[in-house]
């Protein structure tokens, strides 16, 4: 992530609990999926590892990926990527070997589906948005207005279908 205005680059990022490989800081590398290998991005462009945030599934849901500020900082947007199971061909295809691995016509399980982003000012912590049912990989939110903000959290409480939250990247603007 090379934009110079998105604050999460500043952030200190931290998480209720997580995998190993899948650390929380992952969300603000500017890497949203694994790009290596022969069909990958350019070698330049292309940092193996897993790019995500991953929690722990014995610790359960909840599950809270936190972002501090050292000093308070004005947030007017949020923008968040899942992981959807990029690494899984959705392709028509009439080969059995794709099509068994294929999972149409619902979420993807590994796709956050229930969550909330509260932030603090400092003193006391203020929902600003509560999802449920989400699909999509890319969820823009916009704020009602801008806060000051020194913590942002982001608390999952679901996904369609596995037992740890997935987050590849969050920005903040």
């Amino acid at each position: 992530n090379e934009d110079p205005v998105d604050l999460a680059r500043s952030a200190r990022v931290t998480a209720s609990s997580e995998q190993s490989g899948y650390a929380a800081c992952n969300v603000i590398s500017g890497q949203t999926r694994s790009v290596h290998g022969a069909a990958g991005a350019p070698e330049e462009r292309a940092f193996p590892g897993e790019h995500r945030w991953m929690s722990e599934p014995a610790e359960g849901m909840p599950a809270t990926l936190l972002l501090e500020w050292e000093a308070p900082t004005n947030v007017s947007e949020i923008q968040l990527i899942f992981d959807t199971g990029l690494h899984r061909h959705l392709t028509l295809s009439h080969h059995d070997g794709y099509t068994e691995k294929m999972l149409w016509g619902r979420p993807q399980p590994e796709t956050v589906s229930d969550y909330q982003i509260e932030v603090n000012d400092g003193s006391v912590w203020k929902p600003v948005v509560n999802v449920t049912g989400n699909y999509q990989r890319r969820r823009v939110h916009r704020l009602e207005s801008e806060f000051v903000v020194k913590q942002l959290r982001i608390v999952v409480t679901g996904t369609n279908g596995v037992d740890q939250a997935r987050i590849c990247e969050v920005r903040v603007y």
